[in-house]
């Protein structure tokens, strides 16, 4: 990047009354070929227009996101717009600022990258928008270091991934999405669809509609999907959502050391009307206390849950179970510890039930503690069991 702009002669008032976005964007087409860095001020820039950077190798930081304050006041409800439909942006920065409203939005979002590459955000605090982040037909995006508070109710996204034509490499480095207790929740705290291979590290979605959602819209697929260290909290529905809508695809997903905790719905959650999900591994989960099922599978095909940890779930409803199975065509439960232990008691009906709506399985080197009936409500010749621990009725 070339050394900083030199905001001085536009004479942007940084008041939180005063428009800015219409000035900003002049200066951001002024810049030179080369590209530069627009270098905000401390204070509250109102936008009666969203900042735009439809243009290569640009630079957007404030002073500190507690010091620049980006305050959107436009019928788009967008506070920063990366490319667009018809200009494609890449090497682009955005760091160190706020983006926030006085207004209820129905509509847009606090930064979107529509068609860009190779772009990046951090440090970052988006606030009160109808959306916080939405990445739309871009490859090579870099959220890191994001919080994401009280996207809109019912009907917001913390962070939305989508697209119409192949878009691929996203990285998600601890970006926190979060609806405090006393607010209503966001619909989902992150929807990814319609991607060929996104990284979420070390993420979190705390009181939200559904923390962490992966689907393929109609015609499209999601694929390579891995996920790690993320923790999915307090959610209202379940902590993570895998569907898929007909004619797409979902497949490649690998979950590895998830925490899923104290959700409504269900820890897990994996939907397949279509015969459409394929290939989703769940690795070192950690799976207490949600209201239903530690994991419910309905539908889907090499589903495989290794290594985790399944207890104290069921606590809304008592039919639940720690692995409920709807449908599953392969079925691959190896080396957990499922039922009363690690400080939970026998919360949940079954250690895995509806084992008969299997197509095969293999049942292996699991640890199963109490439940509050039995450890399998039916069995299936079609599931190969051996090596596990049944501790039912042992004191």
């Amino acid at each position: 990047m070339s050394t900083q702009f030199d905001l001085g002669r536009y004479q942007i008032i940084a008041d939180g009354y005063t428009e800015a976005g219409g000035l900003l964007n002049r200066a951001i087409r002024e810049l030179p070929s080369q590209g530069g860095t627009i270098a905000l001020g401390p204070g509250d820039y109102r936008l009666e227009e969203p900042i735009q950077i439809q243009r290569n190798n640009v630079t957007l930081i404030g002073a500190g996101r507690e010091a620049t304050r980006l305050l959107v006041d436009n019928d788009l409800g967008c506070g920063v717009m990366v490319g667009s439909v018809n200009a494609r942006a890449s090497r682009i920065s955005i760091a160190d600022l706020t983006v926030n409203t006085s207004h209820p939005l129905s509509t847009g979002c606090g930064v979107q990258f529509n068609g860009a590459y190779d772009v990046k955000m951090w440090r970052c605090l988006i606030a009160n928008m109808n959306c916080g982040i939405e990445v739309l037909n871009s490859s090579f995006v870099y959220l890191t270091d994001l919080e994401i508070i009280d996207p809109r109710a019912h009907e917001g996204v913390g962070v939305l991934v989508h697209g119409d034509r192949v878009h691929n490499d996203q990285y998600l480095t601890r970006v926190f999405v979060q609806c405090p207790g006393a607010s209503e929740p966001c619909e989902v705290g992150f929807r990814i669809a319609n991607s060929q291979g996104i990284w979420v590290n070390s993420c979190g979605a705390y009181h939200c509609g559904t923390g962490l959602h992966l689907v393929a819209t109609p015609d499209r697929w999601l694929e390579h999907v891995f996920l790690s260290n993320n923790a999915m909290d307090n959610c209202v529905s379940s902590g993570f959502r895998i569907d898929s809508s007909p004619s797409g695809f979902v497949r490649r997903v690998q979950s590895t050391g998830d925490w899923s905790s104290s959700n409504r719905g269900s820890g897990i959650l994996v939907i397949d009307h279509y015969d459409a999900v394929h290939d989703i591994a769940f690795r070192g989960a950690r799976l207490y206390n949600n209201g239903e099922h530690g994991v419910a599978i309905q539908g889907g095909s090499h589903i495989a849950v290794d290594g985790s940890s399944i207890a104290g779930n069921g606590r809304l409803d008592p039919a639940s179970s720690g692995i409920h199975v709807e449908s599953c065509k392969l079925l691959m439960v190896r080396n957990n510890t499922i039922g009363a232990y690690s400080g939970f008691g026998p919360t949940h009906n079954y250690g895995i039930s509806g084992l008969d709506r299997v197509g095969r399985g293999l049942i292996s080197g699991n640890v199963f503690e109490a439940s509050r009936t039995s450890t399998f409500d039916t069995l299936n010749d079609k599931i190969s069991m051996h090596g596990n621990l049944d501790l039912q009725g042992v004191q």
